[in-house]
């Protein structure tokens, strides 16, 4: 599954700061993490006539006074200024840059309504593909500390750097020195990192910098304009060796190309005993044990096939936990990740169980008639789905397909594809991988009746 960043846009249309505030009683949690309040655009109109307002920080119940402060075609986006009437549900954040922190939306809700609202999220996107036979798992929760990736973006100001994630809709970074939700290793990397990269970015000017927490280290990819200087060299070798990092490495303008700085030991993960060097910068799942329970799911879903097609393999994830259960064929369309795949296969002698083929999946699927060679199929695509594929699946798929995704919507669009098709969806289950997040990570097995 590829791995993408976006940097965030501000609002299109904004009121101005004079326009007067607003009481409002929230109805519900929108799919972005915000409090949602529908109101009439004129009073004594029918309910298509209703105005959406966002609030962030809000929950449902409670009586808050906002100020609108801009819109889009999704309604208004406001800012919380006071909470009038306060619900029971409401808890003290543990993180003292919660509300101006972009990296989390849902640290004040009680764990228990907050999981049953991502449950509920999963079973309202289903509503129309699931039937009285879906089976529906308990919310398997995150915990906090145990995020093992991030991508942290970094600004040389006049007088010091900032370093964190954006505020949301916005520009700027919230310079963040503790954080809820990474492993503590990332963090203590990432507030070194900040006193030296002066020494690698100009000043008043902007980079980032992704960092995967390996079985073997910390692996460091630095977004650079420029090529680094010899004093800036100089720390990133100091702070490997104080850190422990295991690699670092630069992807540098123009060309884009990604160069090794330093590697101090071989940056490996591992899945189920086979080592795996990812390439810099490379997707893994959020957590190690959101890793493991996904992979059970996934190992559930296919039992008693003999063959089996992975498709959006990454560098392994899955494809090599599935080949101890039967013959798997991994199809993946970013390169780097394939290769390093099938270098651990041929190391560890299970490329006869474990074939790796390149192929840009969203482009150009893997075809109808080549399917009817497996017994069961497992796709992870990106945020975005996998439409096509899963036509090409519905059209001629084998008696099993799991899916594993970390978007209900495109899920569902994807499902009812596979629904039309002659499939059922048997079970799904939630994982929280991303805590406090309104995003869930789902696995769901298929099962073909016609």
């Amino acid at each position: 599954m590829s791995k993408r960043f976006k940097k965030p846009k501000r609002a299109a249309a904004r009121f101005a700061k004079s326009i007067p505030t607003i009481e409002l009683i929230i109805d519900r949690i929108g799919g972005k993490g915000d409090g949602v309040s529908e109101i009439n655009k004129i009073p004594n109109t029918p309910s298509e006539q209703k105005q959406s307002y966002f609030v962030p920080g809000t929950l449902p119940g409670e009586h808050v006074i906002a100020r609108p402060v801009s819109k889009t075609n999704e309604g208004i986006f406001g800012q919380l200024l006071e909470i009038i009437k306060v619900s029971d549900d409401r808890v003290t954040a543990p993180c003292s840059y919660f509300g101006v922190c972009g990296g989390c939306s849902l640290q004040h809700w009680a764990p228990t309504s907050y999981q049953q609202w991502k449950v509920a999220r999963i079973k309202s996107s289903i509503t129309k593909i699931s039937s009285p036979n879906t089976i529906v798992d308990n919310l398997v929760p995150a915990k906090a500390q145990t995020r093992r990736r991030a991508d942290l973006s970094v600004r040389y100001l006049k007088t010091k750097s900032v370093l964190g994630f954006y505020e949301r809709d916005s520009n700027r970074i919230v310079d963040i020195e503790a954080c809820s939700l990474l492993d503590p290793e990332i963090i203590n990397f990432s507030n070194a990192f900040r006193k030296v990269s002066h020494l690698l970015i100009q000043q008043e000017e902007s980079s980032r910098i992704s960092i995967n927490k390996l079985d073997t280290g910390l692996d460091v990819l630095i977004f650079l304009e420029s090529e680094p200087s010899l004093e800036g060299l100089e720390a990133i070798n100091d702070l490997t060796h104080s850190h422990d990092l295991c690699r670092v490495s630069a992807r540098i303008k123009p060309s884009n190309d990604i160069v090794p700085i330093i590697e101090k030991k071989i940056p490996a993960i591992r899945f189920s005993e086979v080592n795996v060097i990812p390439p810099p910068g490379a997707f893994l799942q959020a957590t190690k044990e959101g890793t493991r329970l996904i992979t059970e799911a996934v190992i559930s879903g296919i039992s008693g096939s003999k063959t089996i097609l992975e498709l959006f393999s990454g560098c392994g994830t899955l494809s090599i936990p599935l080949q101890y259960h039967a013959t798997v064929h991994a199809v993946e369309g970013d390169q780097l990740a394939a290769v390093a795949l099938r270098k651990a296969t041929v190391k560890a002698g299970i490329d006869s169980r474990l074939s790796v083929e390149i192929r840009d999946l969203i482009k150009d699927p893997f075809p109808a008639d080549k399917l009817s060679e497996y017994d069961a199929i497992v796709f992870d695509p990106p945020r975005s789905g996998a439409k096509k594929q899963a036509e090409q699946i519905a059209k001629n798929g084998p008696h099993t397909v799991v899916a594993v995704s970390c978007n209900p919507n495109t899920f569902a669009r994807d499902g009812e594809i596979l629904i039309k098709g002659g499939y059922e969806l048997k079970k799904v289950t939630p994982i929280d991988q991303f805590l406090w997040s309104p995003h869930i990570e789902l696995v769901a097995v298929f099962y073909r009746t016609e």
